[in-house]
């Protein structure tokens, strides 16, 4: 009975390290078809531009220049994609599967996926502009979806 018993152990614990060595192998595959992905779509240029705005809207409270705050979101964005395995990895995960990412990616490479990934960054911008520039004409519709919501 020990011997079973003992066998079983063993037969538990390799299996177990085995789907573990499967996961972390498909975590790593995983890995580095986000990071392609993260950059054909210019994830980290956005990012790093508006973290350079963000820096900059606080460079006095953080005694840097414009030059400074754009120089630390670059070394920022450096940090987070040396980190892609614990910061995006389990986000990105939870909605795409390995062959969806790996079909976001082929559409990121026909010409309409490279123009929307170059692009993003100027839509984002060019919208909030607008959004910016309407604003004034929208606070009475703004106010009573406050009160709307306050009622609920």
């Amino acid at each position: 009975m020990k011997r079973i018993s003992l066998l079983l152990l063993l037969c538990l614990t390799f299996s177990f390290a085995t789907a573990q060595t499967t996961a972390s192998s498909n975590d790593k595959l995983y890995s580095i078809k986000l990071k392609e992905f993260l950059l054909i779509t210019h994830t980290f240029d956005a990012t790093k531009d508006i973290m350079a705005a963000q820096y900059k809207a606080m460079k006095s409270q953080m005694g840097l220049t414009d030059r400074q705050c754009d120089l630390l979101a670059g070394e920022v964005i450096e940090i987070l994609y040396n980190h892609t395995e614990e910061i995006f990895l389990p986000v990105y995960k939870k909605v795409f599967t390995y062959e969806e990412l790996l079909q976001l990616i082929e559409f990121y490479n026909t010409p309409l996926g490279k123009k929307m990934a170059n692009n993003v960054v100027f839509l984002t911008n060019e919208s909030m502009t607008q959004v910016q520039k309407i604003m004034p004409s929208l606070m009475g519709e703004i106010t009573e979806a406050v009160e709307k919501v306050k009622q609920q």
